[in-house]
């Protein structure tokens, strides 16, 4: 556990959790034992440090997955990534905000994008709706239970892991619990307790352990902690930042930690959970006496997991037959795959998108060039209908539309795109062109004869499509051109069976998305 000079921190601990049992299979309580100032403090078990983002699977989203009366959540859910110092902030105006690390918002993401990538929006509408007392509760029973312990003055923020602590061995017991499928046991240190006589005068014996939660919802959560898309665009899978995420031959879970000092972006703690089907590993990376770290990496944490979970699995849990290469947990009965708001992701049993998903489908207007949302200047014959879907932001009251790529309803058209235009006609046994250009520059064009794309054809000068020849059996030639701002206009005539092509008056402009063709902007 070296390579604490990477930020100038001087301590780090970790613990390993069975998850089958919840015996306490390692600890390491701080980086030296023999350091006279800070060594012989266990941090595992004797310190309370702020959990940052690793709190938030526990405290904000298994309780939001497990409701059942009005809306029902799940990993595809929209909660809108946006700007609530408003409400979060309450009334406060100075020293007050929320953020994302990246410091941008994301829009209309789903819980599995917002988890995945830690941001922290979402995380505080999860607490918001579940209310803190509930959230607190469910935390607790899943093993969490210093968690605000004896606190009463915890708002908002403790859903991102700011204001309140975790005992470490608590915290790899509450993903333990997770990891075993929603189900509590107590943590057990000792197995056999013996006197001077060699008399066994205590054992310990495994429990049924305690339901806290549905296996459903365990399972959703660990479904998006091992998803390495979830997380693609900070932690892509297969770069130089997988490394902790991904254990080579080993099915993790996985969720990160940071926290900053008081009153300021300098990193604190750097932290890491990783769980599999059979050990929950938590570990902890900062400075002995809570000072700020030089740098906010989190690549000793990472690096420390991986390299403790790769052989723990492979050299101890796999020869001893209590794990094998492959292992994750087996999808339970019930979850089941839908698309809803136009993401596919898997809900509960009791989600039913008809009745309990919130969503109401509305039919909105657009350019069908341009993709922006309609306006009185928009032309008519350039307006196309397209059905969008609807939710209300619990927290912010706010509507939520979802509408289809690549149309934008946060912008309206401005009326200043004219697209491509062109018809066509037969010359002898030759296709012509017309073609007028509109706001852009043509970029391509492609020829379909009965629906089939025909290549090695050019345009003349004169509009005559070279190297195409009218035969007995076609029935439809249409050209599709394209301009460099992505925009597609198509038209096409019909051949009569003699062979005898006939002209379609009916010239017919459309964009990328309804023809499937062209580019999109």
């Amino acid at each position: 556990m070296g390579h604490t000079y990477k930020n100038n921190s001087d301590n780090i601990a970790i613990v390993s959790v069975d998850v089958e049992t919840s015996q306490v299979i390692a600890m390491v309580g701080s980086s030296d034992f023999n350091n006279a100032e800070y060594g012989e403090l266990n941090v595992t078990t004797d310190s309370l440090i702020e959990p940052g983002s690793s709190i938030k699977p526990i405290l904000d989203y298994t309780p939001l997955f497990m409701q059942r009366e009005g809306i029902n959540y799940g990993p595809g859910s929209i909660l809108k990534d946006e700007n609530i110092n408003r409400i979060y902030c309450a009334g406060a105006t100075r020293g007050c905000a929320l953020g994302n690390a990246t410091g941008s918002f994301y829009g209309n993401v789903t819980i599995r994008f917002s988890l995945g990538h830690s941001l922290n929006i979402a995380a505080v509408k999860a607490l918001y709706i579940n209310g803190i007392d509930n959230s607190l509760e469910v935390a607790h029973k899943l093993g969490d239970v210093s968690y605000c312990e004896g606190r009463e003055d915890y708002g908002l923020s403790i859903a991102i892991g700011s204001g309140c602590n975790v005992r470490m061995v608590e915290h790899a017991n509450a993903y333990a619990s997770l990891a075993r499928g929603g189900t509590y046991k107590d943590l057990a240190y000792v197995l056999e307790v013996k006197n001077s006589s060699g008399e066994t005068i205590e054992t310990w014996s495994d429990s049924e352990g305690e339901r806290v939660v549905d296996e459903q919802v365990a399972y959703m959560i660990s479904n998006i902690l091992s998803d390495g898309s979830a997380r693609f665009n900070v932690y892509a899978p297969g770069g130089s930042l997988s490394a902790g995420f991904v254990v080579p031959g080993v099915w993790t879970a996985t969720k990160t930690g940071t926290t900053t000092t008081a009153n300021s972006a300098v990193t604190k703690d750097s932290l890491i959970e990783s769980y599999s089907t059979a050990v929950s590993t938590f570990v902890w990376n900062g400075n002995h006496d809570g000072s700020g770290l030089s740098s906010n990496t989190n690549d000793i944490v990472r690096h420390t997991v991986g390299t403790y979970m790769e052989r723990v699995h492979k050299e101890v849990y796999g020869p001893d037959g209590r794990w094998s290469s492959g292992d994750q947990p087996a999808r339970p009965a019930g979850i089941q795959t839908l698309t809803v708001n136009g993401k596919t992701d898997i809900w509960p049993s009791w989600f039913n998108s008809a009745k309990n998903s919130g969503v109401a489908k509305e039919t909105l207007v657009f350019n069908r060039y341009n993709h922006l949302l309609a306006s009185a200047c928009t032309p008519e014959e350039y307006k196309i209908e397209v059905e969008v879907t609807k939710t209300t932001d619990p927290m912010t009251g706010n509507a939520v539309y979802s509408v289809p790529e690549p149309y934008n309803r946060e912008v309206s058209d401005t009326c200043d795109y004219e697209p491509p235009r062109l018809s066509l006609s037969v010359s002898g046994d030759k296709v012509v062109a017309v073609v007028r250009g509109g706001s852009y520059d043509l970029a391509g064009y492609t020829l379909y004869v009965n629906g089939e794309e025909r290549g090695g054809v050019s345009l003349s000068s004169s509009g005559v499509v070279n190297g195409y020849t009218i035969t007995c059996g076609d029935k439809t030639v249409r050209l599709v051109i394209s301009d460099t701002a992505g925009y597609s206009a198509s038209s096409e005539i019909n051949v009569n069976p003699t062979c005898a092509p006939t002209v379609d008056d009916n010239t017919e402009n459309n964009n990328s998305e309804n023809n499937n063709e062209g580019g999109g902007q």
